[in-house]
């Protein structure tokens, strides 16, 4: 198409041509640099907005809260950038922070500024959000493992400061206007930062339940049945409650399939509502929130009951009166949605005894979202990463008073070395009430200024780098998927000494000196799919024949992608071990071939 005949052209419709979708930004600044006219038209904020949604769809969040003027070719700018600076920036962090167990939240400090940069700070910030997210899906899950792992810390210390205003501000609207499954997206967000919990997608999954509800009452009981038009805005009378509940269970249960995780309950994907709603398991509490969510929606008003070790909900089926046992039936979601009388709730918690009425009461709002992010607490309390500070960091907001909870966190910080100053600033001037707790935080402030002398004396630049020409007898190398000879456990090594380096008293607690070779043999730091991390022997190690991805967090600190027979050390774990990569490769190897072999 010749460009004198675009000149007969309106410029809305040259407008609407540059809207197509096969343009991409470099086409429009082709075009603009024809004439003055076409310079002019290709500015149009409307085509600009296009391709930013066009290339990055997630960003449509932002539509609504942007200005009608707002400059999208300076947001396609700041976005495109951003690819290359949050690179670098990630790039600084692996190299700077791979001794650190764990990095502490001001190295992050960097990502917050780039999203400032920009005009508007929030949108900014969701601008590098979604590079992060971007970086995290990039190439297959096994691939530049070491970018994702820094990514989803980074991504991590972005959204929480966001999330915890989001949080506060629902805490400070009347409980009225609070929802259970609004606080239920808020935990799952804050506890899955490396995944998009879509709040409107939330919504959609529980109008669509409602929905198959009301059409099952229109179905049995006619449009114009009071059961079949219940809505948040009209309230259901009891015995219409009791008819929309019971077409309610049977689409919860026998059509969507919702049931109590029993095989799998401490797994934590059981209090996320996304993963609830994606796999219709759950324990007692996501479940209740997920029912009580479309029961409301149903017009049927059900009250939380935070009852010990089982949670329910209650229907008030006698309104008009006070004070009648029978006043209340009690629904237990994590077993078919069972209604139960206050005789039969007792089951459910035999050491309880027959006493405890306050235990039937309805609880407020917040006291649901406490004991969700407690729940996460104790199942996440094993871990020994960013999974475990989640929950307390959450449960810090809402119980902000709780110095237990504040101290151990503080602990964990100085454990993962991370944190240094705030944990001493919050030390200094906290007040432990009791002879332990006072003994507790005064070893931790020794703890915590003997970390940061020592991190403020630290050479980043000095790397111990071990050759294998001075270490003969060194069999295996980083990067080898192992298999304990004695305990049957699936490992990575990630580094390796000589001989036993660690002090007596833990080799004597650990037996070594019962082996074989007692120390004096080369000893292996190993991740271990149950997430620990552990010094084994070398006598004790043998290569996997049927090699398999190690499930440790801590993988992508070391490598940066699973190679199918190892994995393949990242650039920081190469400065130390620089003759591994071929011993890796070629052991590695030779285990599956003698595998096949076998076979």
């Amino acid at each position: 198409m010749q460009s004198s005949f675009l000149d007969d052209f309106a410029d809305e419709l040259l407008e609407y041509i540059l809207l197509d979708r096969a343009l991409d930004a470099q086409d429009i600044l082709s075009f603009r640099r024809t004439c003055k006219r076409f310079q002019r038209i290709s500015h149009s904020n409307k085509v600009w907005k296009a391709k930013v949604l066009c290339r990055w769809p997630e960003l449509g969040q932002i539509s609504n809260s942007v200005a009608a003027s707002h400059d999208w070719q300076e947001l396609y700018k700041f976005r495109f950038h951003s690819i290359r600076k949050v690179h670098n920036l990630l790039q600084d962090v692996i190299q700077d922070c791979y001794e650190d167990r764990e990095v502490s939240y001001k190295r992050f400090t960097p990502f917050q500024q780039l999203g400032a940069d920009y005009s508007n700070t929030i949108v900014g910030n969701i601008c590098i959000e979604e590079q992060l997210f971007d970086l995290l899906n990039n190439g297959d899950e096994f691939s530049n493992l070491t970018q994702k792992y820094y990514a989803l810390r980074a991504l991590r210390c972005l959204q929480h400061p966001r999330l915890e205003e989001e949080f506060m501000k629902l805490l400070d609207a009347p409980e009225d206007n609070q929802t259970l499954e609004e606080s239920a997206i808020l935990i799952s967000q804050w506890n899955q930062c490396g995944t998009r919990v879509n709040k409107l997608k939330v919504y959609k999954q529980l109008n669509d339940i409602a929905n198959t509800v009301r059409q099952i009452l229109c179905t049995k009981y006619g449009d114009n049945h009071p059961a079949s038009q219940g809505s948040e805005d009209e309230s259901l009378s009891v015995d219409q409650c009791i008819l929309a509940l019971d077409v309610f269970n049977e689409v919860f249960y026998e059509i969507y399939h919702f049931e109590g995780n029993k095989a799998d309950y401490y797994n934590p994907d059981n209090s996320f509502i996304n993963k609830v709603l994606e796999s219709k398991k759950g324990i007692p509490i996501s479940l209740a929130v997920v029912y009580a969510a479309v029961a409301r929606r149903l017009g049927i008003s059900l009250e939380p009951v935070n009852f010990p070790n089982h949670f329910l909900l209650r229907l008030d089926v006698q309104p008009m009166q006070e004070n009648n046992p029978k006043k209340y039936k009690y629904i237990d979601v994590f077993h078919s949605g069972k209604r139960l009388t206050n005789a039969e709730c007792f089951s459910l918690s035999p050491m309880m005894g027959r006493h405890g009425s306050e235990y039937f009461r309805s609880c407020s709002k917040r006291a649901v979202y406490v004991r969700m992010v407690a729940n996460l607490m104790r199942i996440t309390s094993h871990l020994d990463d960013v999974r475990m500070l989640d929950g307390y960091e959450l449960f810090l907001l809402l119980c902000s008073d709780d110095m237990d909870a504040a101290i151990m966190l503080r602990r964990f910080y100085l454990q993962s070395g991370m944190n240094i100053s705030e944990v001493l600033n919050y030390l200094s001037k906290c007040e432990p009430t009791g002879r332990n707790m006072l003994n507790l935080v005064k070893y931790l402030m020794c703890e915590a200024k003997l970390l940061l002398h020592e991190e403020e004396n630290k050479n980043k630049n000095e790397v111990m780098v071990k050759r294998r020409a001075e270490n003969q007898d060194v069999e295996y190398s980083v990067g080898m998927i192992m298999r304990h000879r004695r305990y049957d456990y699936l490992c990575v090594i990630y580094g390796w000494d000589s001989q036993c380096d660690m002090p007596d008293s833990w080799k004597i607690q650990m037996g070594v000196d019962r082996l074989p070779n007692k120390d004096k043999q080369p000893f292996y730091n190993v991740l271990v799919s149950d997430q620990s991390k552990r010094y084994a022997a070398q006598e004790s190690l043998m290569v996997e024949e049927n090699p398999e991805v190690v499930s440790h967090s801590e993988v992508g600190k070391h490598f940066t992608a699973f190679k199918n027979t190892h994995y393949q050390a990242n650039s920081e774990l190469l400065k130390r071990y620089p003759d591994d990569v071929n011993v890796t490769i070629e052991k590695s190897n030779t285990g599956c071939v003698s595998e096949m072999q076998t076979t």
